[in-house]
């Protein structure tokens, strides 16, 4: 056992392949945690693509190969991203077309200059065991970089993961967090198409994530679980791959399925085998994870969850329906302004106006995030000022102030 255990590290290429390979799944495993919270899979396997364009004009040009294949992959990014704000095109097809059409560039300059056959395969599948000292201090200065970047803009990529349209109410300038991510994306794919190639890449960037996420519900485990299964895959796959004599490439990513087939399978069991208590089998879960502005400190916690069924965190609004007892009777139509406390997400904004507006008497609510407010127009005896701040609060919110406009 020790001895296959060391066997391989008497070759040089295995010891620069194993150090790649435990690198590259540590930055793939950080980067895959922002990337499968945002739904951004597609664009991974979009970029490893646009940047194949990259690395043949690289090649053809006789210019560094980081460089170019990198500011490549960049400016593609930075494409789709301007491209999809537009609301026009989806980001799927504007991923697709960018992405091909850079990918068509590579397959055209091959077949006229023909100077990039012979490294055609290593492209598509990864060259692991033919990286050098030079890569090995590129990747390094990458991870490296790349996690600096993440823990310096931490609080603004969790904001705007989870809630971009309400981190640009709260100033974070998201279109500049969001070119930061791409560059290090970018950064991220170019280093890893050595490691596993073109088409290969997008597996090492979401496996270790997506395995995590069906091991924890809690953010900072999902992340540095993350980054540890994706180092374990890295240097399990390389340990196959010599004693398999395979592709190192393929065996990396099929280790890594079969990790992830494991932690599904442990997720099932545990969801069958532990049974929920009453509370939750009468459909209350458990908890949820948000993250919050407090002033203008941004952090992450968990809130106690009932029956909220578009957002569990705040207690169910089905209850307001229940009002306050010996409520005096109003009669005509008016406007209620009220300041509500403790309103922190659009989250919270559709759970305030889906409160109010079942209360009986409500003809409609306008609920505005930034002034922390709530506009509601009331008819009839039923809805009163008192119901309305008893169904805010059974909503899991404060009226601090209200006030009637008398119409």
């Amino acid at each position: 056992m020790i001895e296959t255990l060391f066997e391989p590290f008497q070759y040089e290429f295995f010891r620069h392949g194993l150090l790649a390979a435990a690198m590259t799944g540590a930055i793939c495993g950080l980067i895959g945690v922002y990337i499968v919270l945002r739904n951004m899979s597609y664009i991974g396997h979009g970029l490893s693509h646009s940047v194949f364009g990259g690395a043949v004009v690289s090649y053809v040009m006789n210019w560094n190969f980081y460089v170019g294949a990198g500011l490549w992959g960049f400016l593609s990014a930075l494409l789709i991203n301007s491209i999809s704000k537009r609301k026009k095109i989806g980001a799927d097809a504007v991923i697709g077309i960018v992405t091909t059409a850079s990918f068509a560039v590579g397959v055209v300059l091959i077949s006229r200059v023909r100077k990039f056959t012979r490294n055609f395969e290593a492209a598509l599948f990864g060259n692991i065991l033919g990286v050098t000292t030079d890569d090995l201090i590129v990747i390094a200065g990458v991870l490296l970089v790349s996690g600096l970047v993440i823990f310096v803009l931490y609080k603004q990529i969790l904001f705007t993961t989870f809630d971009p349209e309400v981190a640009k109410v709260y100033g974070v300038p998201v279109e500049w967090v969001d070119t930061a991510f791409a560059l290090v994306l970018a950064a991220t794919v170019v280093v890893s198409m050595q490691v596993l190639g073109v088409m290969l890449m997008v597996a090492a960037i979401v496996i270790p994530a997506a395995t995590a996420r069906m091991l924890t519900n809690s953010f900072h485990r999902l992340v540095f679980g993350a980054i540890g299964i994706g180092v374990f895959c890295g240097v399990g796959g390389m340990y196959w791959s010599f004693h398999a004599n395979a592709s190192s490439g393929a065996t990396i990513v099929l280790f890594a399925s079969a990790v992830f087939m494991l932690a599904l399978g442990y997720d099932s069991l545990r969801r069958w085998w532990v049974r929920p208590p009453v509370s939750e089998a009468a459909g209350e879960p458990q908890s949820h994870e948000h993250s919050h502005q407090h002033g203008d400190i941004l952090h992450q916690h968990e809130h106690p969850s009932v029956l909220d069924t578009e957002h569990s965190h705040h207690p169910a609004a089905d209850a307001a329906d229940r009002g306050a007892p010996g409520a005096p009777a109003v009669v005509g139509a008016r406007r209620l302004h009220v300041v509500i406390d403790g309103m922190t997400c659009s989250y919270c904004a559709r759970a305030a106006e889906r409160a109010i507006g079942r209360l009986d008497g409500v003809t409609a609510v306008r609920v505005d995030l930034a002034s922390r407010s709530a506009d509601v127009d009331l008819e009839g005896p039923a809805a009163t000022p008192e119901r309305i701040r008893r169904a805010i609060h059974l909503a899991g919110f404060r009226a601090v102030e209200s006030a009637g406009d008398g119409r």
